[in-house]
């Protein structure tokens, strides 16, 4: 059994999968498996996949039919042997030390371990001797310290990305842990709470070891001209798996989560998720979208959670909200279209 498998996702990123590959064959920690899984790619990558296990024993291919990029961490995940998993981006790389920091955190009971990242522009490479913040908490976090910093998981994105996590195998396998197939948006945060809320121990790791390219043309930023409807069925759909993830598997459960939660939406998942797509959109004068998407279950119910008031009083911002808590759509739309954007 390896100490580690490594799982990369690969979709339509040849310009990326090598750099992202090689910098996992160069780790100076080599006990682990690399995954490959090949999701119905439509460039060069299924072919780049193969090459690369005709010269290293370590690595697996799968070549399967596209489905998203859940179903293929989760095809990763089936046949991963490893005593740990890192579910790794192909358009990002990891420090070649990478594994040797993380191995002294990966024993015992340890269930999960977060670790830091540095962000880098495409085309750009990522500095790691860079000075960076962490979260306020680093070291061992039991159960009830667990559940305490998940009360403002959503404001300081705790649960945002899958790839800041190593994941114990046991651990997955025991709780039957998968991502959800329907989401294309925010998978991570929803397979994230589940895993932080089931987990014992967490070790957050004050190691920056993962390099996080800024991509354009990246799933969860991708904008087109043609309004895509089912974004706001898959936040929607997020938000719902989230909040029954938190309720049902939380030991400490705290209503500051859900107040938390309910600005976040507000001022993440419907500004900028939603209504600047929206902008940005041939549809950006269509008031009946805009009003189906400020009268959506998950927007109501984010501003049944807080006050209102919390947020900066009496800037344009604050009163569209003020006119969409009230049902007052057309005049919140002026808002949005000729001030907020």
């Amino acid at each position: 059994m390896p100490k580690f498998s490594i799982i990369v996702p690969v979709y339509n990123i040849e310009k990326y999968i090598k750099k992202c590959v090689d910098s996992i064959l160069a780790q100076s920690f080599s006990d682990f498996e690399l995954i490959l899984v090949d999701d119905g790619s439509p460039d060069s990558c299924p072919q780049i996949c193969d090459e690369y296990t005709k010269s290293d024993s370590r690595i697996k291919v799968i070549h399967k039919k596209n489905g998203g990029l859940s179903s293929a961490r989760n095809a990763g995940l089936d046949i991963a042997t490893g005593e740990f998993c890192w579910m790794v981006d192909g358009d990002d790389y990891i420090s070649t030390d990478a594994l040797e920091k993380i191995v002294p955190f990966a024993n015992g009971d340890i269930d999960i371990i977060n670790v830091g990242f540095v962000a880098f522009d495409d085309g750009n490479l990522a500095d790691f001797s860079k000075k960076r913040t962490r979260y306020k908490f680093t070291g061992l976090a039991d159960k009830k310290t667990i559940c305490a910093l998940a009360e403002q998981a959503c404001s300081t994105r705790l649960l945002t990305f899958v790839w800041r996590n190593i994941y114990k195998t046991s651990f997955i396998k025991k709780n039957h842990l998968r991502f959800e197939e329907g989401l294309c948006y925010a998978e991570d945060s929803a397979f994230n709470m589940e895993a932080f809320m089931k987990a014992d121990k967490i070790y957050f790791a004050d190691v920056f070891v993962y390099a996080y390219c800024n991509r354009a043309s990246s799933i969860s930023k991708k904008i087109t001209k043609n309004f895509d409807h089912s974004v706001i069925r898959h936040f929607g759909l997020y938000d719902k798996i989230r909040d029954e993830n938190y309720k049902n598997f939380c030991t400490y459960p705290s209503e500051k989560y859900y107040e938390d939660a309910g600005i976040f939406t507000i001022k993440t998942l419907y500004v900028y998720a939603l209504l600047h797509r929206l902008y940005c959109s041939s549809s950006k004068n269509n008031f009946f979208l805009f009003k189906k998407i400020s009268k959506t279950d998950m927007i109501k119910k984010a501003f049944s959670r807080f006050d209102i008031n919390k947020i900066k009083s009496k800037s344009l911002e604050w009163h569209m909200f003020n006119f969409v808590k009230h049902h007052m759509y057309f005049t919140a739309f002026i808002i949005y279209r000729f001030f907020i954007f």
